[in-house]
């Protein structure tokens, strides 16, 4: 419904009849058609917000519940971008960016820490994981990278161990870093 590659959908906890999805144009808030029975191509566009990279992940934050945090960036033979973006949905049909920080490489994943809400975990393309302190909002910023061996392409946590991330790193399978 988006008419691009999506590459990630997140159910916003505030609305249940509306998604925001990610994909090469940027971010669009999708309204679901729950008569006569739901469908996913009964999706309605509503609103979107253009940036300048493909959006790959897309995450709510507990800590801030208007807020949203978008890894996006862009590849093109040895040239890499990547950034970190967090997005206010105050009014979910005109969302804002309201911070940015420009990661090493492309942002492919991104995920919070359970026992540190100011920190995310990024999927940092070949530069590896990278940790962004988001405790002002306004200028998040980029803390820590850790070089994984090959290209970061999707990172989480464990449950009940909240300083372990596992990356799935291209070439290398998976990476477990302590934090």
């Amino acid at each position: 419904p988006t008419g691009h590659d999506t590459f990630a959908i997140v159910a916003l906890p505030t609305h249940d009849n509306l998604l925001l999805a990610a994909d090469i144009s940027g971010l669009i808030t999708l309204e679901i058609n729950y008569a006569p029975v739901m469908q996913i191509n009964q999706l309605a566009l509503k609103a979107a917000l253009s940036i300048a990279n493909s959006a790959y992940s897309i995450i709510p934050l507990s800590n801030h519940p208007n807020l949203l945090a978008v890894a996006s960036g862009w590849a093109l033979d040895d040239e890499e971008y990547g950034e970190v973006l967090l997005v206010s949905i105050s009014d979910i049909f005109h969302p804002a960016i309201v911070g940015t920080v420009s990661t090493k490489e492309t942002a492919y994943s991104i995920t919070t820490i359970p026992n540190r809400p100011s920190l995310l975990a990024v999927a940092d393309g070949i530069a590896g994981m990278s940790l962004v302190d988001i405790s002002n909002i306004l200028q998040p910023t980029l803390v820590a990278t850790v070089d994984t061996g090959a290209s970061a392409d999707s990172i989480t946590t464990i449950p009940n161990r909240p300083n372990l991330l596992v990356v799935a790193d291209r070439g290398n399978a998976v990476a477990i870093i302590n934090i």
